[in-house]
């Protein structure tokens, strides 16, 4: 059974009761995501299941997705953007600040998990973790898909242009040459 998830969440109790929360989060739910994108076409929904892996390892399992509005960086238009990412968190007990800066070794976590360094009493933001999740799964730079930018035909007619000027880059410079070796150059 999910529940909605709570604004601050002990993440090892969360844990030990194998807690799982599901639902629906507006775009104020992420301040940093609201500065990268335009809006959005609803709420993200986000599942998530804390518990214990087959090697004991604590992890935090699950996905959110969003479709968001996002400007087209080849014609700045606008377009949606739908991202589905998975969580895969393994959460790692921190005692020192090296150990927060994540700088010690964490060993025996499995492949696919990303390690998360947590306190032993320190309650967490959820949320900022699905943020972080959308936000590292947004497009470099974004586009409209293949065959929808309107900029395709600006490109097209770029193209065109290019393949009329001559090939020589330097036969403007001969021309001019030539212009300035006429019989009007005689005449001066």
């Amino acid at each position: 059974m999910s529940a909605p998830l709570p604004e601050r969440l002990d993440p090892w109790r969360a844990v030990k009761f194998k807690a799982a929360f599901a639902g629906e989060a507006s775009l104020r739910s992420f301040p940093r995501l609201a500065e990268a994108v335009l809006g959005t076409a609803g709420p993200a929904r986000y599942e998530i299941r804390f518990g214990l892996d087959e090697q004991g390892q604590a992890v935090a399992r699950g996905h959110v997705s969003m479709v968001l509005r996002m400007t087209c960086q080849r014609c700045l238009g606008e377009f949606e953007v739908s991202v589905d990412t998975p969580i895969a968190l393994g959460l790692v007990h921190v005692r020192g600040d090296s150990d927060r800066l994540g700088l010690t070794q964490v060993e025996g976590l499995a492949g696919d998990l990303e390690p998360l360094p947590l306190g032993d009493d320190e309650p967490v933001r959820v949320l900022d973790w699905l943020e972080d999740e959308l936000l590292l799964a947004l497009p470099q730079v974004p586009m409209h898909p293949a065959g929808h930018c309107v900029a395709a035909v600006t490109l097209a007619a770029s193209e065109e242009m290019v393949a009329e000027r001559p090939r020589n880059p330097f036969a403007a410079l001969a021309a001019l040459q030539a212009r300035r070796s006429g019989p009007e150059a005689d005449e001066h």
